[in-house]
């Protein structure tokens, strides 16, 4: 019954979007729709939720956007309205349209999720970050918003605003940060690394033009083998990141699976201790070198300006500006691409910094993988030993 119930308002939403829906709705669709329901089965699924939560959660998904076709701003509301009468008309008890609404109202932007079911749903609603096609969405959403409200978005305040969202955003159920968390983090990263390029571009415009010298801003060769060494860094840090998560990962489950049983068996066993104590050292070292490998480094978040002269710091990473207001950072933009020299040495010490960062981020990795191998080798032999003398001695 709930998975017909369920047919029939997928059927009912899919034909009201596609017959209310204007193609200014490039984002606000039945495709993005489908997309939510499609990502909280899934999220469902991992969360082993039951058949009448389940039911709850995927109808919310349904109808959480319809509302699109009466009001744009204040969406959810009349979203509430229509599944209510469409439930009541298919004999849907008041108590479960009840926690559906509650479900809709966690998408409403400015909602924090009280319910894992909330959770859920708000996780489903922006999957789309984590989506290979993000900037697909992101554009469609773009072309929407300028569509719906007559206004000129440019897409390079557009990617600022992107960054600040993705910034600030937050999976909030344990199954949405691990479906969609590494994605998301992959696609800030290029979001950054499309900023950093276009304020390589912004730093060009501003050179006063009076200036001969052929800098780095004027040297298109000079400034691609710039931008493939900074992709290659993201891309190399990334891969760094994802090696060290593995072997939290690993060593983890090890002291979990192999403690609770080697602990039991102890007690006859008295032989097997050394061989659990080196377990257990190797475990926690490979750990504490795979966390040193992921751990960020320290940023101090403002720039001064003698420091920019000094060649101390730059302001195109953003650890070196975030606590700065935006007058100074405009202010000492200014200041560095006001001389090539001083542009050329900002733009040299970033991917030098970032080399460096990721120098050690690879020597800690190293040592990790080297100590995990050699370790869990020694160890496998210490307990074949212990185990072949406790059957000598039996």
């Amino acid at each position: 019954m709930a998975t017909d119930r369920i047919s029939i308002a997928e059927a009912f939403v899919k034909d009201l979007l596609h017959r209310e829906l204007g193609p200014e709705y490039a984002y606000h669709n039945w495709e993005h729709t489908q997309k939510v329901f499609e990502q909280a089965q899934k999220l469902g699924q991992m969360a082993k939720l039951g058949s009448e939560d389940t039911e709850i959660l995927l109808l919310a998904a349904l109808f959480h956007d319809v509302g699109f076709i009466y009001d744009y701003d204040q969406h959810e509301e009349q979203s509430k309205d229509i599944a209510r009468k469409f439930l009541k008309e298919n004999e849907v008890s008041e108590s479960m349209i009840k926690a559906i609404c509650q479900v809709i109202d966690a998408t409403k932007r400015d909602v924090k999720p009280a319910t894992h079911l909330q959770q859920l749903l708000k996780d489903a609603d922006v999957a789309n970050l984590a989506d290979a096609d993000y900037a697909v969405w992101s554009e469609r959403l773009r072309q929407e918003l300028m569509s719906i409200h007559d206004d000129k978005i440019k897409k390079k305040g557009w990617l600022k605003t992107n960054i600040d969202f993705f910034s600030h955003h937050e999976y909030y159920s344990p199954e949405g940060k691990k479906l969609l968390g590494k994605g998301k983090e992959a696609n800030l990263d290029l979001l950054l690394l499309k900023r950093q390029e276009q304020l390589l571009e912004q730093a060009k415009a501003l050179r006063p033009s009076s200036h001969l010298s052929r800098s780095l801003a004027q040297n298109r060769p000079a400034q691609n083998q710039f931008k493939t060494a900074l992709r290659n860094h993201v891309n190399l840090s990334s891969i760094a990141d994802n090696k060290a998560n593995h072997m939290l990962s690993v060593n983890a489950l090890i002291l979990s699976i192999s403690l609770p049983f080697l602990g039991s068996i102890l007690k006859s066993n008295q032989q097997l201790l050394i061989p659990t104590l080196m377990l257990i050292v190797v475990c926690v070292i490979a750990i504490i070198f795979a966390t040193l490998a992921t751990r960020p480094v320290k940023m101090s978040g403002i720039t001064l300006k003698e420091d920019i002269d000094k060649n101390k710091s730059n302001l195109f990473f953003f650890g070196n500006f975030f606590k700065m207001t935006f007058d100074d950072y405009v202010q000492g933009i200014k200041h560095i691409v006001a001389e090539d020299d001083r542009l050329d040495q900002s733009i040299t010490r970033d991917l030098f910094y970032l080399g460096k960062a990721l120098g050690q981020k690879y020597t800690y990795l190293r040592h990790c993988y080297n100590f995990f191998m050699y370790g869990i080798v020694i160890t496998a032999f210490a307990f074949m030993i212990a185990f072949l003398s406790g059957a000598n001695t039996l």
